[in-house]
């Protein structure tokens, strides 16, 4: 059997984890709605920019983060990424925050698309294995198991 070269096999990887990534979605929800685990986007009302602005940052306009708690007043979750203004973003290491309700303008849980992430995961494996199939044939196949003949 035919192993894909390391230099093969990093593309591969590298496009494997964009297509797992290619294949979220968001659906829009509200405070009300989520619950402690969901992976969420926000995006910030401009009070919630200024309210919250000592904890994020100037011009904070949205964030991501997964939520720990949520009651009628707000939610607490864990901080992945800050999204400003410019279109900047800072990542951060689930770093805990308090949004207040009135801070959210609005909010969407991410999900895994399950038929996208199958579909993908199937070109990518045929995409691999015409790969190791065509660096197969470029060494000329099998190697022979004949002894010369003898000089005459």
């Amino acid at each position: 059997m035919i192993h894909p070269s390391p230099l093969m096999r990093d593309p591969l990887l590298a496009g494997a984890v964009a297509c797992c990534l290619a294949c979220q979605s968001y659906t829009a929800a509200t405070v009300a709605t989520v619950n402690p685990g969901n992976d969420i986007r926000i995006a910030l009302t401009d009070q919630g920019t200024t309210t919250l602005a000592t904890a994020l940052g100037p011009h904070a306009v949205g964030l991501d983060g997964t939520v720990v708690t949520r009651d009628s007043t707000g939610i607490r979750l864990t901080v992945q990424q800050v999204r400003r203004e410019d279109g900047t973003s800072m990542l951060l290491h689930g770093e805990p925050l308090r949004i207040p309700a009135d801070a959210v303008a609005t909010l969407e849980i991410k999900h895994l698309d399950v038929i996208r992430s199958v579909l993908l995961a199937g070109a990518v494996a045929t995409g691999a294995a015409l790969a190791a199939n065509s660096a197969g044939g470029a060494t000329g196949g099998q190697p022979s198991t004949k002894t010369p003949a003898a000089p005459k």
